[in-house]
């Protein structure tokens, strides 16, 4: 989902320099000159981008204070916070203005001194939220620590998913990894940007991964000790076509409580792909902001001629 900025049209300088920074850092963002059309209703659209919005940028100033439309944007901010019961709105200051009552005890990015200073403290405050590729996933009974990280394999680019679950009152936590390895080469050093499974594409794989090992018993590990259970298999994907190999490990780390552990994977990862997706949201922001903030270079790619589902049933192998 994206960034939503809230702030009024005379600080659209400003505005403009922030929203490219913060697409310069593969952030979506929403603002209404960049999504807004002729013909579209005003109200309809901006509550839905407020609703969806993974977190709202508040732009303060002597204007926007005054604002009744920026306030009412605040209004429903805050109303949202409280029933989420997280942090949705980030006070941003950029000149000497009288901070609305209701976000005075919220710490704020303060631009007045410094661009630098003030975007550094903004994108500390949108890091857990916007960052799809490491966070967790909060259950109440237990929570889940993941990361996503490039990898490669004998040439071959690719990804790990690492996983840690741990249960509420629980001395002992269960591990697993994925490796996904395509079967394309690589060009060059693991990490370069045209050498790498681009973010929604992993999202993807992963949410695919989920649909079809959810409810595989071959996938559900029963743990009795720390010994490392593996698992292989090679998944095709639909339309795009494209092959992986992908090796599962898990085992059971902590203390030995005499029984067993079951981790199901296939329930994990629909978590996860569910939480990436969502902070990754609609790549129509990212698109068209990156176009008009000219912060990257945009090239066609040749679209691949249709031919057979290479997908194969998923096992071991």
């Amino acid at each position: 989902m994206p960034v939503f900025i809230s702030y009024s049209r005379t600080d659209s300088r400003f505005v403009d320099a922030l929203a490219a920074q913060l697409v310069a850092h593969d952030m979506a963002v929403w603002m209404d000159r960049w999504e807004m059309r002729v013909g579209d209703s005003l109200v309809e659209k901006i509550q839905n981008a407020l609703t969806e919005a993974t977190a709202i940028i508040v732009v303060l100033s002597k204007e926007s204070v005054k604002s009744q439309w920026c306030r009412k944007e605040l209004n429903s901010s805050l109303m949202r916070e409280m029933a989420e019961r997280r942090v949705v709105i980030l006070p941003v200051v950029i000149d000497d203005c009288e901070i609305p009552l209701l976000i005075q005890e919220k710490m704020y990015a303060d631009f007045r001194q410094s661009f630098d200073d003030g975007l550094r403290a903004a994108l500390e405050g949108l890091a857990p939220v916007v960052t799809e590729s490491q966070s967790r996933i909060d259950e109440p009974k237990w929570h889940t620590d993941y990361g996503v990280a490039d990898s490669g394999y004998h040439g071959y680019i690719g990804f790990e998913l690492m996983m840690v679950e741990t249960a509420e009152n629980r001395r002992y936590s269960a591990v697993a990894s994925i490796d996904v390895i395509s079967e394309v080469k690589s060009k060059g050093p693991v990490g370069r940007r045209t050498n790498i499974i681009a973010r929604g594409q992993k999202a993807k794989i992963i949410e695919f991964l989920a649909s079809t090992l959810k409810g595989d018993p071959n996938y559900i590990f029963r743990l009795s000790d720390a010994n490392v259970q593996t698992r292989k298999a090679m998944i095709g994907l639909p339309v795009t076509f494209d092959r992986y190999v992908i090796q599962v490990n898990c085992r059971w780390l902590g203390e030995n409580t005499g029984g067993d552990v079951v981790y199901n994977l296939g329930n994990q990862l629909a978590r996860i792909s569910e939480k990436m997706l969502a902070i990754l949201g609609k790549p129509k922001s990212v698109t068209k902001a990156k176009s008009e903030s000219k912060t990257k270079s945009v090239k066609k790619v040749a679209k691949k001629p249709v031919k057979k589902s290479l997908k194969k049933p998923l096992g071991r192998i």
